[in-house]
């Protein structure tokens, strides 16, 4: 909340995240409001060293941006 708050009032430029308290992030969270520019979310993917889990990631995000469009 503190975050979205920052945001939103102009206290911070901009903020990129990886992860979450709880994720997948409900689709109704504030950050997706944010979401562009000033926000940038990423899926949990910072320690996934394995061709397989980058399939999965690279698989798991078309869907999610399909999804979107």
């Amino acid at each position: 909340d503190a975050l979205a708050a920052a945001l939103n009032a102009g206290d911070l430029a901009g903020a990129a995240l990886d992860v979450f308290r709880y994720e997948p992030l409900p689709p109704d969270h504030p950050f997706f409001a944010l979401a562009g520019e000033r926000l940038i979310l990423t899926p949990h993917v910072a320690g996934a060293p394995i061709a397989e889990a980058w399939q999965t990631i690279a698989e798991e995000l078309v869907e999610h941006v399909s999804a979107a469009l």
